[in-house]
């Protein structure tokens, strides 16, 4: 029994799934929500024996295969912040008095008071430790006593798991080799399709056998296939697609247009094998360049289709943030071919009211970014079949589960908090005893204009029985945005 156990009972996270399931299931390593929910008593208790009082969490350095690791290299190095920040939440004991405080957003805070490059600068070290942070709850503002940090690991020949280090360090914790960091916890967790798309792995799955196959298959034809990219080789078996590219996602083709020109989306591999899967980026738009989305379906697969479209992670219609499955989708029916092109945001409840995009400076950008969070500069598109033919398994039920739902008032006692988390990440809990630049015309990042226009629906955007993801593709469009050095 820990001792932070001792002190407060904290919550566990229920698997959601019956034990029997859980010891048949005890050598697959769990999705990373769940994950992240496992591990939190063990993050509460290093930081409770460490008699720290307010933590907050920095982005996570990314390797990817031979890669150097870099926190910048996909949306999970800033997106595993925030559902951190969650997990953590939501595990606790809701006794105010003695819960670990959660800053929310630490980065944005420290970006917005440029505190700088923390990590080789002293000063700015200092400076880190200096700011007052937002808490998640109780509408307080704390100095931080600590920040959890760490690198997510795809790497190998076995990239159907991925390693997650979490470490953290205090005020006291730089040296003459920069910021001496305290391993807290590593563990493994299920390289599943959402996650390689957080990741900014590209692949397609063959729609036909897809929507009839268990979602733990589909999550392992993803992670072989994208093993074999990376290795230099052509993907095998039965559910591989062999031609990725923007041409072709999963019976589609993607295109982004600026000033009604089509952008060449630029194919960049490394150069080791374990590295070569392929990366897609695009150059930045001019400031005040119309942008246009172009998604049109080329395959003549007899079924419907549903497409997200994300840009800095924010869908195409109505705005809308969450795990991928729950976000409603652009619908495509077969024999749909006509050309679908996205100029912004689709607001209203048919999406007629149209909140154009927008380009910002490379000065407003960098201000900008830290707002946006995990998915800034990038450009995704997400292909789903239906699953409607099959029956979930007991297994599968964690797919619901999530760490990425926000809830917006920071004004809630923590208890309140705790409870939308819960319902709007599908958590259920019991109690266990013991346990600066230059104005520029190249622009940056790409926004929404604040007033909305008038727009003829493109077509139906709708929930998609049991969703299947078969397909991803992530473009980064912007570079510029401020990342821990």
């Amino acid at each position: 029994m820990n001792r932070f156990s001792l002190l407060c009972l904290p919550l566990i996270a229920s698997l959601l799934f019956s034990e029997q399931t859980a010891r048949a299931d005890q050598n697959r390593p769990p999705r990373l929500d769940m994950a992240l929910l496992q591990q939190s008593d063990k993050i509460l208790d290093f930081c409770k024996r460490k008699n720290w009082k307010n933590v907050g969490v920095l982005p996570f350095k990314l390797q990817k295969g031979d890669r150097p690791a870099s926190f910048s290299a996909g949306p999970i190095c800033h997106d595993i912040t925030t559902r951190l920040e969650n997990a953590l939440i939501m595990v606790q004991a809701s006794d105010e008095n003695k819960a670990l405080g959660i800053i929310r957003d630490a980065v944005g805070t420290a970006n917005r008071k440029n505190v700088g490059a923390y990590r080789s600068n002293p000063t700015a070290f200092q400076r880190l430790f200096a700011q007052q942070y937002e808490l998640a709850w109780g509408n307080k503002s704390v100095k931080a006593d600590a920040f959890l940090t760490g690198t997510i690991i795809n790497a190998g020949n076995d990239r159907s798991r991925t390693t997650i280090l979490i470490q953290a360090f205090d005020s006291r914790g730089v040296g003459a080799k920069g910021i001496q960091a305290h391993k807290v916890t590593e563990f493994e967790v299920m390289t599943d399709r959402n996650l390689l798309a957080d990741m900014a792995y590209n692949f397609a799955l063959n729609r036909s056998r897809a929507a009839l196959v268990r979602s733990r298959s589909l999550d392992q034809a993803a992670s072989m296939m994208t093993l074999a990219w990376e290795n230099g080789q052509t993907p095998t078996g039965s559910l591989a697609v062999s031609d990725f590219s923007p041409a072709n996602v999963a019976g589609f083709q993607f295109e982004i247009h600026y000033d009604g020109v089509r952008q060449n989306l630029i194919a960049i591999a490394g150069q080791q094998p374990g590295s070569q899967a392929v990366t897609y980026q695009v150059g930045p738009a001019n400031v005040g360049s119309k942008i246009a989305l172009h998604l049109n379906r080329i395959d003549d697969d007899p079924v419907v289709k549903g497409a997200l479209i994300l840009v800095n992670g924010i869908s195409t219609f109505q705005q809308q943030r969450g795990p991928l499955l729950e976000l409603q989708k652009w619908l495509y029916r077969p024999g749909l071919k006509d050309p679908q092109i996205y100029e912004g945001f689709y607001m209203g409840e048919k999406g007629t009211d149209l909140l154009p995009f927008k380009v910002l400076t490379q000065e407003e950008s960098e201000i900008k970014a830290p707002e946006l969070g995990s998915d800034a500069g990038f450009i995704s598109v997400h292909i789903f079949v239906s699953g409607i033919g099959r029956q979930i398994e007991k297994d599968e039920t964690d797919l619901v589960v999530s760490t990425r739902g926000l809830v917006a008032s920071r004004s809630l006692a923590l208890k309140d908090l705790q409870k939308q988390l819960h319902k709007k990440n599908h958590v259920r809990v019991r109690k266990v005893a013991g346990s600066a630049r230059t104005r520029s015309l190249t622009g940056g990042l790409i926004v929404n204009e604040i007033e909305a226009v008038p727009s003829p629906e493109i077509h139906i955007a709708d929930k998609l029985p049991n969703p299947e993801l078969i397909g991803s593709l992530t473009v980064r469009y912007w570079t510029g945005r401020t990342t821990p050095p």
